[in-house]
């Protein structure tokens, strides 16, 4: 990270961004791993470090499918943009050419919904997700399911119970079922609800 990305890591680790990395560098593709929740303080980079691994897993080959979830477009929009700008990197590319991105146009079947989606040369592919928009029942045009669901940015502060429960059925009736048996769920979350 600090090599190759040392704008976004310029501080050294803390235990549990360490952690979190020792844990990520173990995954591997077709292996279900139990879903990871990163739980810390403000400001201490857990959407940096779950944009990254997102790119790690692209450029070793271990996951291709991914879903990256968050509660609005604003938030949505800006994950892409941090995730499209680390895989355009030209330090990534030197090491990992086969991660060089293009934004590609999709299109569910009916037409209801329209996304920008990252698509890399080996054919891996990052599609931002909102859980207030329409883009969360997306489909692969080919059938394939995600293999990894990021949920950052899901919640926020000030919103009722009963938002709440509506959003955690979202989450288990649309977005989840979107995986499969080994679908990777990475969860970057500020403690707002015990």
């Amino acid at each position: 990270c600090r090599t190759l990305f040392p704008n976004y890591f310029s501080r050294p680790f803390t235990q549990y961004q360490k952690d979190f990395w020792e844990w990520g560098w173990k995954v591997e593709s077709d292996t279900y791993h139990r879903p990871r929740v990163e739980c810390e303080p403000r400001g201490v980079g857990k959407s940096t470090n779950a944009e990254a691994l997102v790119v790690n897993l692209i450029a070793r080959k271990k996951r291709r499918m991914v879903g990256y979830v968050s509660l609005d477009e604003t938030k949505a929009t800006k994950h892409f943009e941090t995730i499209k700008s680390m895989l355009e990197s030209d330090k990534l590319l030197e090491y990992y050419p086969h991660c060089k991105p293009q934004v590609q146009k999709l299109k569910d079947t009916a037409a209801q919904w329209s996304r920008e989606a990252i698509v890399t040369e080996s054919g891996a592919m990052i599609v931002p997700l909102t859980l207030l928009g329409s883009s969360r029942g997306w489909k692969s045009s080919t059938g394939d399911r995600f293999d990894v669901l990021v949920l950052d940015d899901i919640d926020k502060l000030g919103q009722s119970p009963d938002f709440t429960a509506k959003l955690i059925e979202m989450l288990k009736g649309e977005i989840l079922a979107a995986g499969n048996d080994t679908t990777l769920v990475i969860m970057p979350q500020n403690l707002i609800y015990r």
